[in-house]
C-alpha cells in the first residue's frame, strides 16, 4: 500500500544524499583514508610525536610512577623519567634521555650510553647524519658529547648547532659584557653581541655580530655585510646552503636578505616597515617571511608579494623544498602554494603548519579531530577517522601519504591518507 507521507520522507533523505554527495567538498573516509590501532587504553600513552619519515613515539605510563616509551611499536622501559626522543633527517635513528634509578643514559636505536652521573639535558642530529650528539652536565661542569669526542663549556651555552656532517660543532657563550663563538672548543670571534646561524657545509660558521650599535654578518672570517642598524633574525636552511635575515641599515625600512655561496652580495628585497617569520627552504635559495609594505600585510616569497589575508596560518615549505605554502582566511578560506591561491569550502586549521605534497596536488592538516586533506585539483575535502583529540600530522616523505596520530577512548591510532 502506497503512504504518501512514508514516500515524502524517503524523497527527501533521498534528496540530501544526492546534494551531499555532489558537494564540492564531501567529507568522507574514503578508501584513500585508513587507521591503525597503535596502543590499547592498556598502554595509557599521553604524549606523541611524529616525524616527517614516518616515525612515531609516544610516551605511555604504564605503571603509575613509571614512564614507558615507544618507538615505532618497539616499547622500551619503564624508566623514571623521559625526554621526548629525537630523530635523524633520514629515519635511520633515534635518541632520546631516561632516567632509571637516579642514573641517566641515552638510549638510540642502536644502543645504550650511560652518562655516570650527569644530568642528561638535550640530544641533538645534525641534519646529514644519524649519529647522535648530547648535552649533559654535572654541576658546573657543562658538556657536549658524541660517541669519541667531548668539548667543554666555561658557562651556559647557547644556540648549539652543527654542520650538516657533524664534524663541527659550535655554540655562543656569554662572558662578561661579551658574546664568544666556539668552534669545536676553540674560541673564534668575540663581539658585544652574536647570533649564531649555524655552521655552512664547509665548516665555516655563519653569525651576525654587534660592535656598539652596529650589526654586520660573517661567513667565517669573511663579511658580507656591514653597517646594520638592526639584525631581528638570521637563518640558516637545513642542508646548510643558504642562510637568510631581517635586517634595517638605518634608514628606518627592514629588509630581507639571502645569501649563498654563489652570489658576490647578498639578494635584498625593496623596503618594508616590518618583517618578521624567516622560512627559508631546506634545499633552494628560496625564503619567505610575514611582511608590511605601504600598510599592506602580505607574505613575501623572494621578493614577490602576496595577500596574507585576514588571519595566516604559519609558512612552510614541501620536504624537497620546492612548494611554499600556506593557509588563511579571507572572508572564505583558501591556500596559496607558490603564490597561486586556491580558494575552499571549508576551514582549515591555522595553528598548525600546512603539509604539502611534492607535486602540490594536495595539503593536509591536523583539525581538532582528525587528520583532513584537500585534493586541490578536484577541491575535494578527505577526512580521517574521528578521534577524541588529533595529534600531530605530517607528509610522509617514504610513503607519499598523509599521516597523523589520533586518540580514541584512550586508545592511541595511526590515520593515513593517500592523496594519489
Amino acid at each position: 500500500m502506497f503512504h504518501p507521507r512514508r514516500h515524502n520522507i524517503v524523497s527527501i533523505i533521498v534528496v540530501c544524499i544526492i546534494i551531499v554527495l555532489m558537494s564540492p567538498l564531501y567529507e568522507a573516509r574514503g578508501q584513500d583514508c585508513r587507521d591503525e590501532l597503535l596502543l590499547d587504553a592498556n598502554d595509557r600513552a599521553y604524549e606523541v610525536g611524529l616525524d616527517s619519515t614516518g616515525m612515531w613515539w609516544a610516551l605511555t605510563k604504564p605503571y603509575q610512577e613509571f614512564i614507558g616509551l615507544v618507538v615505532d611499536g618497539e616499547k622500551y622501559g619503564p624508566y623514571d623519567t623521559v625526554i621526548h626522543p629525537k630523530v635523524s633527517y633520514d629515519g635511520s635513528n633515534f635518541a632520546a634521555g631516561v632516567r632509571l634509578q637516579s642514573r641517566w643514559h641515552v638510549l638510540t636505536g642502536d644502543d645504550t650510553i650511560s652518562l655516570d652521573g650527569d644530568v642528561f639535558q638535550e640530544v641533538f642530529f645534525p641534519s646529514q647524519s644519524s649519529t647522535p650528539w648530547w648535552l649533559h652536565t654535572n654541576g658546573n661542569d657543562r658538556r657536549i658529547s658524541t660517541y669519541e669526542r667531548t668539548y667543554r663549556f666555561s658557562s651556559e651555552p647557547h644556540m648549539i648547532c652543527f654542520d650538516p656532517q657533524g664534524m663541527i660543532v659550535a655554540w655562543v657563550e656569554r662572558r662578561g659584557a661579551v658574546d664568544v663563538i666556539f668552534l669545536n672548543g676553540k674560541e673564534q670571534v668575540t663581539a658585544d653581541e652574536i647570533k649564531l646561524a649555524g655552521v655552512w657545509a664547509d665548516g665555516l660558521p655563519i653569525y651576525a655580530v654587534r660592535f656598539g650599535t652596529r650589526w654586520s654578518v660573517y661567513r667565517g672570517q669573511e663579511e658580507i655585510v656591514s653597517s646594520l642598524a638592526s639584525l631581528s633574525e638570521i637563518v640558516l636552511n637545513t642542508f646548510a646552503s643558504a642562510c637568510a635575515w631581517i635586517a634595517s641599515d638605518g634608514t628606518g625600512a627592514a629588509r630581507i636578505y639571502l645569501y649563498t655561496t654563489e652570489m658576490n652580495t647578498p639578494w635584498t628585497s625593496l623596503p618594508l616597515e616590518s618583517a618578521r617569520g624567516l622560512v627559508l627552504s631546506p634545499f633552494d635559495p628560496l625564503v619567505a617571511a610575514r611582511t608590511v609594505r605601504n600598510g599592506n600585510n602580505a607574505i613575501n616569497f623572494s621578493g614577490a608579494e602576496y595577500p596574507s589575508g585576514r588571519q595566516t596560518g604559519p609558512i612552510s615549505f614541501s620536504h624537497d623544498g620546492a612548494l611554499m605554502v600556506y593557509a588563511g582566511v579571507d572572508g572564505d578560506n583558501f591556500v596559496t602554494v607558490n603564490g597561486k591561491r586556491q580558494w575552499l569550502k571549508g576551514a582549515v586549521n591555522l595553528s598548525v603548519p600546512v603539509q604539502i605534497a611534492p607535486d602540490g596536488s594536495a595539503v593536509g592538516w591536523a583539525s581538532a579531530t582528525t587528520l583532513a586533506y584537500v585534493n586541490l585539483d578536484l577541491n575535494i575535502l578527505r577526512m580521517g577517522r574521528m578521534c577524541d583529540v588529533m595529534g600531530p600530522v605530517i607528509y610522509d616523505r617514504r610513503t607519499k601519504t598523509f599521516k597523523g596520530l589520533g586518540f580514541v577512548s584512550g586508545r592511541l591510532f595511526l590515520l593515513e591518507c593517500d592523496p594519489r
